[in-house]
């Protein structure tokens, strides 16, 4: 690591040895890394991600007990999952008050996306290892999913499934957050600073990726402006919409911009 925060690493595994570009944050324990290897131009496999210093104190299902917000989603062969929750965790590791929605886009034939909405949740969390934070976890909404999740802090936990992958199936991973609740409409009353992306098919059937940015204003009862620039034409355009949030933190989104 240089004077400027930049530098590398490498990671070997019994699979492989990768090298990363890393520019940390010593301030707050946090890193951004992007992956660097001279691979085939033929078959690349890049990656990035970050990491953050963990806490060990709470590393067992006492300090994990509680409610949180989570979000996992993954891509294989252009079909694409994405879902996202809530549940509360005991200090015995069940999981109760769930509830997740789930969006599933398979490009096969007409495209078909099969959405299924707040949906119940259950599950279990396995304790965590005393000196590394990670632990098992199983997910279940129609079918039982199973994971790996590593403990950031009592704050914070990142989650990949670990179910044997399928030709065409996604591997989800994501992250856990804790909840302050109750919530409501005045949850929401200040501006935000927004991505998305997502896999769509033209009707010549080639794939490509859509990905937008902006600003996002929720006026506290109901009602939000925007801007958003993406990668299909749209430069600071404005749009409106509107929201609703339960008590449990689940909220529903309309906007409305030119496309």
């Amino acid at each position: 690591i240089g004077s400027d925060n930049r530098g590398s690493f490498t990671i070997t595994t019994d699979q492989e040895t990768a090298t990363y570009h890393v520019v940390v944050d010593p301030a707050k324990g946090k890193g951004e890394f992007i992956r660097y290897d001279a691979l085939d131009p033929d078959n690349p496999i890049f990656g990035t991600g970050y990491f953050e210093l963990q806490d060990g104190a709470a590393f067992s299902l006492n300090a994990l007990a509680g409610p949180y917000a989570f979000g996992v989603f993954g891509t294989r062969e252009a079909n694409r999952l994405a879902a996202v929750g809530r549940f509360s965790a005991d200090v015995s590791g069940a999981l109760t008050s769930g509830k997740i929605d789930v969006s599933n886009q398979v490009h096969v034939g007409a495209d078909p996306q099969r959405s299924s909405t707040d949906l119940v949740l259950t599950g279990t969390l396995g304790a965590p290892e005393p000196n590394t934070g990670r632990g098992t976890a199983t997910l279940t909404w129609g079918s039982s999913f199973n994971f790996a999740y590593y403990i950031i802090s009592d704050q914070k936990v990142l989650l990949v499934q670990t179910d044997t992958r399928g030709s065409t199936t996604p591997v989800l991973s994501g992250v856990a957050r804790r909840q302050t609740g109750p919530f409501s409409a005045a949850s929401l009353s200040a501006p935000a600073i927004f991505s998305m992306q997502g896999v769509n098919r033209s009707n010549y059937g080639a794939f490509y990726v859509n990905a937008a940015i902006g600003q996002i204003v929720p006026d506290g009862s109901g009602s939000v402006t925007g801007i958003i620039d993406d990668n299909q034409g749209s430069s600071n355009q404005a749009f409106t919409g509107s929201y609703t949030v339960d008590s449990g933190g689940r909220s529903t989104l309309v906007l409305e911009h030119g496309s």
